[in-house]
């Protein structure tokens, strides 16, 4: 019951949708859409390879930099994951000594 409820309402949103786009189209066709960075009619082509242009190791970026940042967070990810698992070996050291001693004092007793 819940999916042919959630059929309908599909249905009847991609219904009004597609009537409010048929209705406005003739507006739609005829309005003039500005797009940002379309004012100077370059091809997207040409935006994009001087976008690209400005990155590089003159400006600030460099592979070697972008490495030695994964390089430090990796490590960084992994000395975290021994801390964790140096904790957990700990506790399970504890715990059983733990229980060592415990028996050991019910059996003298």
């Amino acid at each position: 019951m819940p999916d042919l409820i959630a059929l309908i309402i599909l249905v009847i949103s991609f219904g009004g949708m597609f009537f409010i786009i048929v209705s406005k189209w003739p507006k739609l066709r005829t309005a003039e859409i500005i797009v940002r960075g379309a004012a100077t009619h370059e091809p997207l082509r040409e935006r994009l390879r001087k976008k690209m242009a400005g990155l590089g190791p003159a400006n600030g970026f460099s592979l070697e930099k972008l490495l030695k940042k994964a390089l430090i967070k990796t490590k960084i990810l992994f000395l975290k994951g021994e801390r964790k698992a140096d904790h957990y070996l700990r506790k399970v050291s504890h715990s059983q000594k733990f229980k060592e001693d415990y028996w050991e004092n019910i059996d003298k007793k």
